[in-house]
């Protein structure tokens, strides 16, 4: 015992903190309860990040994209070859589709959408059900929930960013609807779920046309996406400009 706990104290204090983490880990999957499973790929996912951030830092050469790892508090998970579809307000309905004049949260998304980031995106779950009331399993499931809330009724997910990538290419987003298809697959969004089945391929995130243009997303394709808690500058940081007034409309694919 004296020797494990000398060779404790020896340790940088980041392995510590990761021996700590995952000690609540193996607690938190022999209790068997799903917060707890959830709770363990949270702090699973802190370590890893933690652990990482620290080896860019002192390689001398950062990667341009490592500022994702400085971004990431919310302890959810990389989303990977995820199908994404594109949408836009604005969007008349049609057979089978309702159509985007407005949004989950917004019913005058197509006049508040001219002053937003042309940058947004949806995913599968509203934190606000039918009845405009906060959802009781939210405060469970959003890791932000508790920072973020303000009162009942209120959306904790809208404009919350997203980091989308595709080919070696990243661009940010805001949520700003819900879907596709789903409305409540809070074990995806937040969690290590895959989407749900569907007839675009599973798809599990729509994205804007400014979007697709900037990724170069062709067709029904695959991205990666995951949350972050800002973004670096770009073309996603300011409203709506003449020069890109069509990345709120065009063909859907």
């Amino acid at each position: 015992m004296e020797r494990g706990r000398h060779f404790s104290k020896q340790l940088p204090t980041q392995m510590r903190e990761v021996f700590f983490l995952l000690t609540l880990i193996s607690s938190a999957v022999a209790s068997g309860a799903d917060e707890w499973i959830l709770l363990a790929r949270s702090l699973r996912q802190q370590a890893i990040a933690k652990v990482s951030g620290s080896v860019i830092m002192t390689a001398g050469r950062p990667d341009p994209h490592a500022v994702s790892f400085s971004l990431l508090t919310s302890g959810c998970p990389l989303h990977t070859n995820i199908s994404t579809t594109v949408f836009w307000v604005g969007e008349l309905p049609s057979p089978g589709d309702p159509g985007n004049l407005q949004s989950a949260w917004d019913p005058q998304w197509i006049s508040t959408a001219t002053s937003q980031t042309p940058f947004y995106a949806a995913l599968p779950y509203n934190d606000i059900d039918g009845e405009h009331h906060t959802k009781a399993e939210a405060a469970r499931v959003i890791p932000w929930f508790k920072s973020a809330f303000v009162e009942d009724g209120r959306s904790v997910c809208r404009g919350r960013w997203i980091e989308i990538r595709h080919r070696g290419r990243v661009c940010y987003a805001r949520w700003e609807d819900v879907g596709p298809f789903q409305t409540d697959h809070w074990q995806y969004v937040f969690g290590y779920e895959r989407p749900r089945p569907n007839r675009n391929n599973d798809a599990g995130l729509d994205v804007s046309p400014a979007v697709r243009e900037y990724l170069g997303l062709n067709g029904l394709d695959v991205c990666d996406w995951r949350f972050v808690t800002s973004a670096p500058p770009g073309p996603w940081s300011s409203s709506v400009r003449p020069s890109i007034v069509n990345a709120f409309h065009g063909p859907k694919l």
